[in-house]
């Protein structure tokens, strides 16, 4: 009497589950570059904004010292 060979219904390959891994990177990939974009975008407005308002202090502080100096050489 032969004996019959059993039969998985699920079994994957060595080649299948690399070929998902792969599929998944490039899935991962492509999806951190499309929102990229508008990342760059809000950084490049936040910094603007930053440094503005650093340009603004810069000369509020350069104001104070002038006054500073005045009254100092008044002395």
């Amino acid at each position: 009497m032969a004996r019959r060979r059993s039969f998985d219904i699920f079994s994957m390959s060595f080649l299948d589950t690399i070929c998902c891994a792969f599929g998944a990177i490039i899935l991962l990939f492509v999806l951190s570059k499309y929102g990229e974009p508008k990342a760059i975008e809000q950084a490049r407005v936040d910094l603007a904004a930053r440094v503005a308002k650093m340009q603004e202090e810069l000369v509020e502080i350069r104001g104070r010292t002038e006054i500073l100096n005045r009254e100092l050489k008044a002395r």
